[in-house]
């Protein structure tokens, strides 16, 4: 858009929003500012949102897509529209559960969404049971972003009867502080052992603890899709860590794993110790402020130097500081591995 845009007429954009329905490629290189949005006559706004990509129209006065977040859609409209929309952003707008609500019906109606994020936008388990439900019947959303609410173990629930659905091609989910607790984590543990498609899922800060942590390892010893895992600040302890350590000696998919806050003491950090020594797939491990002992860190640099295939240790927090010199003098003949103290 070279022209002045203060001369797109009505017609213009409802000739131009015509011609880019037949087309596949609705990713435009528009000046999406607001300031170039208001410019464009008020009666060409509906269409000039659609030649945009931007069809999400909500009552709560935005409309977020494609990438371009900065287009603001002044006056409240009534309804969400994602027809021919494939990628919604609306992080961050407060829409609640009277807006996932009217968000689920719109999905129910869409074919083309394959990108959905939904973060810090105060959804309960009512709005997210809809929404969940809405999705089961999408079979090209690969990408789903609902951190920062509070859909709790029920929420948690419909989530997992989703991925339970052969049809559902979903590769990454972020959970993240929704106080899903150790019911949703066992709940999330159950569909993981049927999904085939799943490949990042982040579940930090979930109060998941020892319980949700078991029913998460059990699942991955039979689940083949899962490469990397955010179980950080999920008050997971030895019992938790050591169970997690059992599964790594026989998973042989999971390469990212992340158990950053959680206090895994001692016994938990032998486990992970005796997993590395067999596991063939793990690259990076994080295990900042977890408990872990001099002992444990040369343990782990042990396993690296001789056989292990781990390429990224993350061991801040963990009072090593007064060490780190000695640890990274012991490890520069390990060019691949960066460890982090």
């Amino acid at each position: 858009f070279d022209s002045e845009i203060s001369r797109f007429t009505n017609e213009d954009s409802i000739d131009m929003h015509s011609a880019l329905r037949l087309s596949d490629a609705l990713e435009l290189e528009l000046p999406a500012k607001a300031s170039v949005y208001t410019s464009v006559p008020r009666k060409s706004r509906h269409h000039f949102i659609h030649l945009c990509g931007l069809l999400v129209l909500s009552q709560f006065g935005t409309a977020l897509s494609c990438g371009y977040s900065d287009v603001r859609v002044i006056e409240p409209v009534q309804a969400f529209n994602l027809s021919g929309c494939f990628k919604v952003n609306l992080a961050g707008q407060h829409i609640g559960d009277v807006g996932a609500l009217e968000l689920a019906r719109a999905l129910r109606r869409s074919t083309a969404v394959q990108f959905l994020d939904l973060s810090n936008n105060r959804i309960g388990a009512e709005g997210a049971k809809a929404l969940f439900n809405a999705l089961e019947a999408n079979s090209v959303l690969t990408e789903l972003n609902i951190a920062g609410n509070n859909i709790g173990a029920s929420g948690a629930d419909a989530i997992a009867k989703m991925l339970k659905v052969p049809t559902v091609v979903l590769k990454h989910l972020d959970l993240s502080r929704n106080h899903i607790c150790e019911e949703g984590g066992k709940a999330l543990s159950d569909a993981l052992v049927r999904n085939k498609v799943l490949a990042t899922l982040n579940l930090y800060m979930n109060s998941l603890t020892d319980v949700g942590a078991i029913a998460m390892a059990d699942a991955l010893v039979v689940n083949t899709a899962v490469t990397e895992l955010q179980l950080g600040s999920n008050q997971i302890g030895e019992i938790g860590a050591t169970a997690i350590g059992e599964v790594l000696k026989v998973n042989r998919v999971l390469q990212h794993l992340d158990l950053r806050f959680n206090w895994i003491g001692l016994q938990g950090s032998d486990a992970l110790v005796e997993a590395l020594k067999v596991n063939e797939v793990l690259i990076e491990l994080h295990l900042p402020w977890t408990g872990m002992s001099l002992s444990s860190a040369l343990a782990i640099i042990q396993v690296v130097q001789s056989s292990c295939v781990l390429k990224k240790c993350d061991l801040q927090g963990n009072e090593l500081l007064d060490f780190e010199l000695i640890l990274k003098k012991i490890v520069r003949n390990c060019k691949s591995f960066e460890l982090i103290v």
